[in-house]
């Protein structure tokens, strides 16, 4: 069987595949990952690559769905007779996935400091200079784990096989390393002047990315081996960076609740409102909702914090659902009044990102496409979906299967919200600020949000909405030691409570599920 060489413009990497494989196995074997859920059928259009030359002839259905001088091509699709160049969709770093917008740090230091959020499907580097405190570079990238499982279990799963685990961590460590030395040679900035790295992800993406094979996570009372040990060290080599650089991880609390919790904690500054800690001062009560993978939740509330982790699954990202995409040009964002798609960069929509599958459920729940259960409608041809592409019957799809995983989503989050207020004694009419944080940044529509029930039944004007605080906290960790000093006592004073061991969580789950505003609660019974 001969092989093949594929040369990734993208990135310049030259992976080999026998000529039996499509582009689409031959690229997730090597950890490209495509962010689409229609099984190689060609129809989401998730797995577009680009050639450089000489692209393969199309397919009847690519005819049909792309544009017929595009030099695209769907690579589950095509199998290998040659050795070809293309880029790939969703594997270059995309400034705009996790970025920050006028967000500075204190400034006073010396030369220069990088931030890694290490999300579960989204990962960002950060590159701000410490004399001044600006952040003058960000770089975004899909997690090259995803093909190893999309959600924090499935990785832990992939774990237990040796061979998968190293290639997890080589990976991970690889794609960070590379995206930082790009960040440098497109800022002119000489490796030796990093002199601070910190590195923010969720319990089990900072055990994997330290090379640690599960210790207790997948099972109960899911510990993580990184409790109560500070900010921990790793080698800068692992990243390409000088010996000189002091590498460090933001603490983990305690079970699923990781160091991208507690940056986020630190850039709300949810834990001032805590008796004894430096700056304190009465906030109010104050919710934080981060809505990624995990869907960590985190109140404020008469002078304590409690923390919970939902197995929220990735559908707030995208990733699963059918045509899922990250937040790049192509993406439906949102949609008007009129119910027409708001598109990222204006051009014909090629799938939806987190917060458009938010904005889409509320819209086909309003037109009574959607009833409150869950159940889609069928199209004219008998089929259980929804296309809001510029052709009806064409993709982009919502389909049956998308709807029920943000349900399960959706309900894990609103089940923990209600949990962690009764554990404060509060309702959510109590709540006096609901601060949203996640992948889609400022883009989510909160109206659409409060009226599916993914967040309490609240007057908007609560809520506020912060781009990646995770990516916030590990920046303000790199020039203020007190920061670090916040985030260790964070390990001592959070209340973590676990949501597997109440008794009352499956029945608030299954609840929460319906479509529609949730109302406020008291004592586990309804108002």
């Amino acid at each position: 069987m001969p092989e093949y060489k594929i040369t990734i413009e993208t990135d310049g990497s030259i992976i080999t595949s026998p000529g039996e494989e499509t582009i689409k196995e031959a690229l997730e074997r090597e950890g490209y990952y495509f962010p689409n859920n229609c099984g190689g059928k060609g129809k989401c259009l998730g797995c577009r690559v680009k050639f450089i030359s000489h692209p393969p002839e199309m397919t009847e259905l690519e005819q049909k769905l792309l544009d017929p001088h595009s030099a695209e091509r769907m690579a589950c699709q095509h199998r290998l007779t040659s050795d070809i160049q293309i880029s790939v969709q969703g594997y270059e770093a995309w400034d705009n996935l996790k970025a920050l917008s006028d967000f500075r740090i204190e400034c006073g230091g010396t030369g220069y400091g990088i931030a890694v959020d290490l999300g579960t499907t989204l990962v960002a580097v950060y590159l701000a200079d410490l004399r001044n405190g600006s952040v003058i570079a960000q770089k975004s990238f899909v997690n090259p784990q995803l093909p190893f499982g999309s959600d924090v279990m499935s990785r832990l799963e992939s774990m237990r096989d040796v061979e998968k685990r190293r290639r997890m961590v080589d990976l991970i460590r690889k794609r960070v390393g590379s995206v930082i030395l790009s960040a440098l040679r497109d800022s002119n900035i000489d490796v030796n002047d990093v002199n601070s790295l910190f590195l923010a992800g969720n319990s089990v993406m900072t055990q994997i990315w330290l090379g640690y094979e599960d210790t207790g996570l997948s099972r109960v009372p899911f510990t993580s081996i990184l409790e109560g040990r500070g900010s921990i060290a790793f080698e800068p080599a692992l990243v390409g960076l000088p010996d000189s650089c002091r590498c460090r991880i933001v603490p983990v609390l305690r079970g699923f609740i990781g160091g991208d919790t507690t940056a986020a904690i630190l850039a709300t500054d949810l834990d001032v409102s805590i008796p004894g800690s430096d700056n304190h001062r009465e906030t109010g009560n104050r919710l934080l909702i981060d809505l990624g993978t995990n869907g960590e939740i985190v109140l404020s509330a008469n002078g304590r914090l409690r923390a919970a982790s939902t197995a929220a699954g990735p559908a707030f990202e995208g990733v699963g659902m059918l045509a899922g995409m990250p937040a790049i040009t192509g993406a439906i964002e949102g949609f008007t009044e009129t119910g027409e798609p708001r598109v990222i960069g204006g051009v014909k929509p090629l799938g939806l990102c987190g917060s458009g599958y938010i904005s889409a459920i509320s819209l086909l729940l309003r037109e009574g496409i959607i009833s409150s259960s869950g159940l889609m409608k069928e199209d004219r041809e008998g089929e259980r979906r929804w296309s809001f592409g510029s052709e009806a019957n064409l993709p982009p799809f919502i389909v049956q299967d998308d709807v029920r995983r943000f349900q399960l989503a959706k309900g894990a989050v609103a089940a923990g919200v209600e949990i962690l207020c009764l554990e404060a004694g509060i309702v959510s009419d109590d709540l006096d600020e609901i601060i949203l944080t996640g992948s889609f940044g400022s883009r989510i529509d909160l109206q659409a949000a409060r009226d599916i029930g993914l967040i309490p039944d609240t007057n908007l004007d609560r809520v506020s909405l912060i781009e990646n605080a995770a990516g916030r906290g590990a920046l303000l960790c790199l020039s203020e030691d007190s920061m670090i000093e916040r985030a260790e006592e964070l390990q001592r004073t959070v209340d973590v409570i676990n949501l597997g061991e109440r008794d009352d969580f499956q029945d608030r789950f299954v609840e929460n599920m319906t479509l529609g505003r949730c109302h406020a609660r008291e004592n586990g019974h309804p108002d």
